[in-house]
Parts: C-alpha cells; structure tokens; sequence
C-alpha cells in the first residue's frame, strides 16, 4: 500500500554466485536478499530485476510489485453539541472502520466532553488509512426559574428566568411579564444560550384562596345607640369608618361599613354591613294646662305611634288630677326608637265662698245679699251678681 515503508526482495540462493538487482527511482543492490527497499509512493504497478551470475553465467529473474494507493478516509466534518445530546461518528472512503475512545462507526454514543476522535478506515486491498474529527461539547446552562413564590388569589405574579440568553416558560407564561395563576401549579423554564443548548428549572407558585369575611347581619338602631361590629372568616379584621372590631361604638347616622379580614397567610377578603340609625321621634306632651281642682283633664302627646305616661295617665283619655303635678309622656315609633316631653298640670284650689249669715225679714221689705271668699260671684233665684 502506498506509504509503507519497504518490501523485502528475496533471490535464490546459489554458493558463490553474484547478485544484481535493478528497479524503480534508480534502485540498485548487490545483496542476495536486499532489505528495506524503498516503495515508490505513487500507485502503480513496479518491476524489480535481479541477475544471477554463476561460473561466468548469468540469468535474470523479475519481480512485480503492485502499489495501491491508500484509501481517502474521511471522519466526517466537526461537530459541536450540548452536553447530553447524543452524536453518531461514521467515517467514509474506505470498507471498515475503528475509532479510537470506544467509539463503533455509526452507533450513537453521548460524550461527556471535548476531544479529538481518530478513525482508522481499511479498504478491500488491505490499506490503511486515518481521519481525525474534532468533537466538542458545550455545557448546558445554568437556568433558575427563581425562589417558589405563595400569592394570594388574584394577585399578579411575575416569573423571570436566569442562567441562560433567552427563555420560554410552560402553562402560556411570558417571561417578565405580570399574570394572575389561578390555583397552585409548578411552572417549567426552557433557558437558552448562545450555544444554541438548553436547560430546565422549575418553580412552584402557591396560590392561597381568600377568606370568607362576614361582616355579620345588617343592624338597625335608634340614635345615640351603641353597636358592635365582629367580623368572622379571618384571623384578624379592621373596619373603615373608625369601626374596631368587637368593641362598641355609637353611630351618628346611617352607614355601611366595611370589614377586611386578614386569614394566616397574609391573604384578604372584604364584607359590608349596613347599620341603619333611626332617629328618635320627636314627642309633643302638648301645652302646659291649669284647671280647678276637680276638673278632669286629657292628655294627648304627638310626634309618635304609641305612648305612655307616668303616673297611671293613659293617652287621650280623661282623668282627674288631684294635684299640681308635671306628666312625663314616652313615645315610641313604628322602628321602636323612643323619646320623651313633659307637660305641667295645674290643679287651682276652688274658693271657699261665704254667702253670709242666714236673714228674716218682712215681706216687702229688701234685703242685700253679699258672698264673700272669690272673685265675682252670681246668685241663683234671680238675684243679681255682687
């Protein structure tokens, strides 16, 4: 094959004969058997003469040498892959093939690093041959997904990878930008570098639901009222409006108030409860009144639904004081809010009246009659008032 080195030539061997050996590129040797005769390095076929000189005669024999020329083995061009990935090495130009590093031609192996790989190619004639490919692996990068993140229901989450050039995230993800997970999910990164290799992270995003707040019933109270607020579902509360949950406080109108109520993992959830104040009515006793002692009274308060009076009066009925006295009324109104009056009732003391002593006298004759212990007086019988 083209390229060894020599080939050995071997003549007859006579006692005392003389060798003469002739061949390609001027070759020339006087040995029975030459050694290390130089092969030519082009393919051919070349012929080698030796004569053979014996008692002063000579005969001449040939040899022919065929030089083939060594197969054009080709490892195949360089190759570059991510760490993991597989790589089939085949060589071609010739009929077998072995590679050094325990590689088989054609069968998929995984490097585990970078390095130069020889293929030795024997074609039909026996030659030899060699290629070198050169193989290198580039590390996977080092992605990171980031820290698992826990978010309340409905707060935005923002997932960012590292480690690589560019990233695509599962579940319809963007890396970089906002969204709302709705439930607990583990979310993979896919990093690439400039190698063109890829690696994957994961990362758990735990979503905890919000607490179910109750602000409890809607409260209906009559003015200068207290009311407690608690609220129920959390772990703790705060209410607008100055409200402080479960301790009492007195509303001065008509509000809805709004309970946020904080469960154990930070997350919150709103509830309303409407307080209505009633006012108190406004009660009307009526006039202040003065009679004489005897005279029956009637007490008729407004301004309410119901009332109730003190001191055993009953409202528009008919009764007979029997003193100066000052009536306090309560009324209460259709919400059950209540409010007071008073009215003052005097009771004047009739006049002890005196119509003098008791008088005889003879028909025909007058006689003056003159009361005494009032004001005006009038008689009966005709008499005229004096």
């Amino acid at each position: 094959c083209s390229g060894t080195a020599t080939i050995d030539l071997a003549a007859t061997t006579i006692a005392g004969a003389t060798y003469s050996w002739t061949g390609p590129n001027g070759f020339t040797s006087s040995a029975q058997n030459p050694a290390s005769v130089p092969i030519p390095s082009t393919p051919g076929t070349y012929t080698f003469t030796v004569d053979v000189t014996d008692n002063g005669s000579t005969c001449s024999s040939t040899t022919t040498v065929t030089v083939y020329g060594l197969p054009p083995v080709d490892a195949g061009v360089a190759v570059t892959v991510c760490q993991g990935q597989p790589v089939t090495l085949s060589g071609s130009g010739a009929q077998t093939y072995s590679w050094n590093n325990g590689i088989s031609n054609g069968v998929s192996f995984t490097p585990s690093a970078s390095q130069t790989y020889t293929v030795t190619g024997t074609d039909a004639n026996g030659c030899v041959n060699t290629d070198q490919v050169s193989l290198t692996v580039n590390p996977l990068p080092t992605v990171s997904g980031g820290v698992p993140q826990s978010v309340c229901q409905g707060v935005p989450v923002i997932l960012i990878g590292s480690g690589a050039q560019s990233y695509s995230w599962n579940n319809g993800v963007s890396n970089g930008v906002s969204f709302v997970p709705g439930s607990t999910q583990t979310y993979t990164l896919t990093g690439t570098d400039a190698n063109g290799c890829q690696n994957t992270s994961q990362v758990t995003v735990t979503v905890h639901p919000l607490p179910v707040v109750e602000a409890g019933l809607p409260q209906s109270v009559c003015q200068g009222t207290s009311v407690t607020l608690s609220g129920s579902g959390a772990m703790t509360y705060t209410w607008d409006n100055g409200g402080t949950n479960g301790v009492p406080f007195t509303p001065s109108a008509t509000l809805t108030y709004t309970c946020t109520g904080t469960d154990a993992n930070g997350c919150q959830n709103t509830d309303q409860v409407l307080v209505v104040v009633n006012p108190a009515p406004v009660v009307n006793a009526g006039t202040d009144q003065s009679v004489c002692a005897g005279t029956s009274v009637t007490l008729t308060a407004t301004g309410a639904q119901t009332y109730s009076w003190n001191n055993g009066v009953t409202n528009g009925v008919a009764f007979t004081p029997g003193s100066t006295q000052t009536y306090t009324v309560t009324g209460t109104s259709l919400t059950g809010c209540t409010g007071s009056d008073q009215v003052t009732v005097t009771v004047n003391p009739n006049p002890v009246v005196n119509a003098g002593t008791d008088q005889t006298i003879c028909f025909g004759s007058q006689i003056t009659l003159s009361g005494a212990g009032a004001v005006s007086y009038s008689w009966s019988n005709g008499m005229p008032d004096n």
